[in-house]
């Protein structure tokens, strides 16, 4: 908002708005809304429309491609020794067996982005479920 918009708005705002149109699939029928923030230019209270095609746009630019390598990297690296020097963390065994063999949900406000589970799943190859999509 605070870029293409010059919009400043709350947190609430934002939750609200990525629960009601976030979205990374296209949608049978797109949806669009006021929101009310700050214009940044003129400090006066301002209100624009957006789309869920916007949204989309914005949500397409974070780099999911980190998360899921991190989260790849972490299933698939060995077991360091015990040999007292410190290693990053990794996932055990019976957690990867158990992440493998069980869906992931996506709960909460990520669990309502509409077609992020299928990003996860097709970079990681886990079974990745969304929980809360509307």
């Amino acid at each position: 908002m605070r870029t293409q918009h010059n919009l400043l708005i709350g947190l609430a705002t934002a939750d609200r708005i990525l629960i009601e149109m976030g979205s990374l699939i296209p949608l049978e029928q797109e949806k669009a809304t006021h929101v009310k923030g700050r214009n940044l230019v003129t400090g006066m209270p301002t209100a624009v429309e957006i789309s869920t095609i916007e949204i989309r746009g914005v949500l397409e630019g974070v780099n999911l491609s980190h998360l899921t390598w991190h989260l790849s990297r972490s299933l698939e690296a060995p077991i360091p020794p015990d040999d007292g020097i410190h290693y990053p963390p990794v996932v055990p065994l019976e957690l990867r067996q158990a992440l493998r063999s069980q869906p992931i949900e996506l709960t909460g406000d990520f669990g309502r982005v509409r077609g992020l589970d299928e990003q996860i799943k097709a970079a990681t190859g886990l079974n990745v479920i969304a929980t809360d999509t509307k």
